[in-house]
């Protein structure tokens, strides 16, 4: 347990990363504006699977949801794993899931990535438009952080904030986060 205000220092904010809206690949589902409109015109016949309650996936589905006015069902899971594997058996009809978790099986064709929660297309999925392309002003991604205990010296947060900062700058680095989406 801890107070995330008390208990740590920033450090710095080590990047951000979209996450993917991917559905069954056999669903009829093939692009946003067709899962608006099915949403639409069944409130809660849809049903969408999450790694788990409170979990970055959850929340911003629950935002999508919000934002479009519309009713999708809740189902979650114990972990990305399993939900995924419930997504392609079509047991939930969709999914807001981070990009690591989803892009393998995006890439090899099992499920079908239909939006992206950045505001702008992801280098990882050409083609796949931001969600916002149909529903504005829904961003939601990925926070990646450094932090340290609270009262670590400002010259130790600072020299770890400027080194990680250097390490993060490298070239090759850089291409396999792109890679990991």
């Amino acid at each position: 347990a801890y107070d995330t205000e008390k208990d740590l220092a920033p450090v710095m904010l080590i990047g951000t990363a979209p996450m993917v809206l991917a559905t069954q690949k056999d669903k009829p589902y093939k692009t946003m504006a067709d899962v608006l409109a099915a949403a639409k015109a069944k409130p809660g016949g849809l049903s969408y699977g999450s790694p788990g309650n409170g979990s970055t996936s959850h929340l911003s589905t629950e935002l999508f949801k919000t934002q479009a006015g519309v009713f999708i069902t809740h189902i979650p899971y114990r972990g990305s794993g399993p939900m995924l594997q419930d997504l392609m058996a079509g047991q939930v009809q969709m999914s807001i899931d981070n990009m690591p978790s989803a892009l393998p099986l995006i890439q090899a064709g099992k499920i079908t990535a239909l939006g992206v929660t950045s505001e702008q297309p992801a280098a990882a999925l050409p083609g796949v438009p931001p969600i916002a392309s149909v529903l504005p002003g829904y961003v939601a991604e990925s926070w990646f952080v450094l932090v340290a205990p609270a009262g670590t010296p400002a010259a130790v947060v600072n020299r770890l904030s400027a080194e990680v900062d250097r390490i993060l700058k490298r070239p090759d680095l850089i291409e396999r986060f792109k890679g990991l989406g």
